[in-house]
């Protein structure tokens, strides 16, 4: 898979995504080793610190490269800082590792909500097979006024989307999309910010960001968006009629 990183233009958010990930690991730890050096000083409290510190170094790496498999992970991530807050309160009634464990959660909540955006991980229905029901628009790109070219838009959040196309554009590059058939009036232009390839032969996966530049801009997204969302219940409901 390719995917790029190194040139994002929104690089400084990856880097905050990063350093939260990192002070999230310090206070988990911080909160394991006062509790193996106060409560559980033996082998297999030092078992459990190894593997965690294991499973530490592939979550960051799942992270730092953008791999959806970071999703599954932090699932597992926050029950198991649920369950070492539960003991802290029940079990040992120390308010120092409460705390400990519940700082590192609530960093957690903050690093998950910033990478929760198209631009790091649009939401692709790979196991929508009919694309009848895929959650998507075709649409129009127009790139430097006299080059178009075809895309979906697969993924729309948070004034960011995701944008498949075959074309392969520039990150940090400006670019027009129109929908079709879609009723909506004129263009919206949108930045690249990072660019996906799962394999060869697949469309390009982009992560774009949508320029406002006033209020006639932010009407025509936020129309966009109701659009998005009414295609996307009445695809649900038609799958499930049919």
């Amino acid at each position: 898979m390719l995917i790029g990183i190194n040139k994002l233009s929104i690089k400084t958010d990856f880097n905050k995504a990063q350093a939260l990930f990192t002070l999230h690991f310090f206070l988990f730890f911080l909160a394991k080793g006062y509790e193996f050096f106060k409560y559980q000083f033996n082998f297999i409290a030092l078992f459990g610190i190894i593997f965690f510190i294991f499973f530490y170094r592939l979550y960051y790496r799942t992270q730092k490269n953008l791999k959806y498999s970071f999703w599954s992970l932090t699932a597992l991530s926050f029950f198991i800082i649920i369950f070492h807050i539960l003991r802290s309160l029940y079990h040992y009634n120390d308010f120092s590792i409460f705390f400990l464990y519940t700082m590192s959660f609530f960093i957690l909540g903050v690093l998950c909500f910033s990478l929760y955006s198209p631009v790091f991980f649009p939401i692709i229905n790979w196991w929508e097979y009919d694309f009848r029901y895929r959650n998507d628009l075709k649409a129009s790109v127009y790139i430097d006024d006299d080059k178009k070219a075809d895309a979906r838009i697969v993924d729309l959040r948070r004034r960011a989307g995701g944008l498949s196309m075959f074309e392969e554009v520039e990150i940090g590059q400006r670019i027009d999309i129109e929908l079709e058939s879609s009723g909506l009036d004129g263009r919206l232009q949108v930045e690249v910010l990072s660019k996906r390839q799962y394999s060869i032969g697949r469309p390009y996966t982009y992560g774009v960001r949508f320029v406002i530049t006033d209020d006639v801009v932010k009407r025509k997204y936020n129309d966009l968006e109701k659009y998005w969302n009414f295609e996307r219940k009445a695809k649900k409901n038609k799958k499930f009629k049919s």
